[in-house]
């Protein structure tokens, strides 16, 4: 396993070590061997998913960057982005355009202007030229025009620069985007294997449960078939271990569907088969929350994406006020004209240069509109950006509080495991001796299951929110 330096690979390390300094704490969120150790498959009581091959926190998380649909979709985003710049800069360079048409046609003017492009006024259409029978009825002409133009243009009041700059800014929010998205993948690849091994302890809890009902069983057997006890209490026993093997029955299912959940994620076959041979370790750790805030703020992506986006809107204003200036450009072309293809170089030739300038003195208020909604989708990118700065605190917040909510079930359900493990032998030791009911023993095994998958939900919740807090810190790298 890929071990980064977040958590101490431990089942359950008592020591805790404070920070020298509040960025000695943020700098330690956000890497990833978070807290798991290996375990030997009869510590699980999963012998029979081993011969699966085994699958580390690490290459889960690999796999997933290499096939997450929701990874590739985003990095296609970026790819779409950065096409839409190359399209804004081509819009400054010149267009050169290569044209072939060719027309048959007895319309007046058009015939004759035709004629004068083909360069084939002679005396005799000099001459016809003033008759009118001839000029009213021309013959049918046909052209041959081969034309190359080039376009540059020269200024565009701003227009083509702020698309630019757009584009640019476009490419960047989308990158910040993938950013998160990956961080969004590793969050529940880590949040779906952990919930593996908690479904997979669950599942060992349920089994071990089972043997001591299948014990208590025999002993109420045992104490009945020698007149201590009444019948009832074989049977109270067995109602009991028949509750226990559903629930075993029902942790199992949960194992299946939490390895489900992961190769969805990771964005393989969901009956893709693997083992995972790990389990989930404590150490506390302990931040400052303003700290932690702040660095927030600092490095989420999907901010820095918001943040980007803005910037994008802002000059979408400056690509609408384009529409008050000016604009101007040069144009030339060149063209040859014949009667057919074989005359196609030999008949006329023409050359055509310009230079144009437009301004648009009143356009019935269409740029004025456009200024007023650039300024307004300026203004909704703005709100939005303070409102995603109020629910990263929010999330930083929830984050850090269930951590230390976490921490403290953790020292609870700890010592109540303690309690009713030895509440669980006392009442056993009790019941053999005859001096308490079946009852009991069986509120004693109830308990001690309760108190241990209580547990193990609280290691899983205080894991999970270590890595909530990550995600919210926007440092939850692959």
């Amino acid at each position: 396993m890929r071990c980064i330096s977040l958590l101490t690979i431990a089942i359950v390390c008592l020591a805790v070590t404070l920070p020298a300094s509040a960025e000695e704490a943020v700098a330690k969120v956000g890497a990833i061997d978070w807290a798991l150790t290996s375990v030997k498959p009869s510590e699980h009581g999963l012998e029979e998913n081993y011969g699966a091959p085994p699958l580390s926190l690490s290459e889960a998380i690999d796999t997933a960057m290499e096939h997450s649909p929701y990874l590739r979709v985003a990095e296609i985003d970026v790819d779409v982005a950065a096409t839409r710049i190359r399209e804004a800069r081509g819009h400054m360079f010149p267009k050169i355009t290569v044209s072939e048409m060719v027309t048959r046609t007895d319309h007046v003017s058009w015939a004759l202007f035709q004629k004068f492009g083909q360069e084939r006024f002679d005396q005799q259409m000099f001459q016809d030229f003033f008759d009118p029978d001839t000029i009213n009825n021309p013959t049918p002409s046909t052209n041959f025009q081969s034309k190359v133009q080039i376009e540059q243009p020269l200024y565009s009041g701003g227009r083509l620069t702020a698309a630019g700059e757009q584009a640019r800014l476009g490419e960047e929010a989308q990158a910040a985007a993938l950013e998160r998205v990956r961080q969004e993948v590793v969050f529940d690849v880590v949040r779906t294997y952990y919930g593996v091994i908690l479904a997979q302890r669950g599942l060992r809890v349920a089994k071990q449960a089972v043997k001591t009902l299948e014990a208590h069983v025999k002993t109420a057997q045992d104490l009945y078939d020698a007149g201590v006890v009444v019948r009832s209490d074989v049977l109270s026993a067995n109602v009991h271990l028949a509750k226990t093997r559903e629930t075993q029955i029902i942790a199992g299912n949960q194992v299946k569907l939490a390895k489900a959940a992961l190769s969805h994620y990771m964005g393989v076959d969901q009956g893709r088969e693997f083992s995972i041979q790990a389990d989930l370790a404590y150490v506390p750790l302990f931040h400052g929350l303003a700290d932690l805030i702040k660095s927030a703020l600092k490095d989420r992506p999907d901010l820095q994406q918001v943040i980007f986006g803005t910037e994008a809107t802002r000059k979408g204003i400056d690509y609408a006020k384009a529409g008050y200036q000016p604009t101007a450009g040069l144009m030339a072309s060149y063209e040859f004209d014949g009667r057919g293809l074989g005359d196609l170089f030999s008949d006329g030739e023409s050359y055509f240069l310009a230079a144009m300038a437009n301004w648009t003195l009143f356009d019935g208020f269409v740029t004025a509109a456009q200024v007023e909604r650039a300024t307004l989708e300026t203004r909704k990118m703005e709100a939005q950006q303070e409102r995603l700065r109020n629910g990263i605190e929010l999330q930083v917040r929830q984050a850090f509080l269930t951590l230390e909510q976490a921490r403290e079930r953790i020292g609870v359900t700890t010592k109540a495991v303690d309690q009713a493990a030895e509440s669980q032998r006392i009442i056993q030791n009790r019941y053999k001796a005859g001096v308490t009911t079946i009852v009991e023993v069986l509120d004693a095994d109830t308990a001690l299951l309760a108190a241990q998958l209580s547990a193990l939900q609280a290691r899983y919740d205080h894991n999970l929110a270590q890595v909530e807090l990550d995600f919210a810190l926007g440092r939850l790298k692959s």
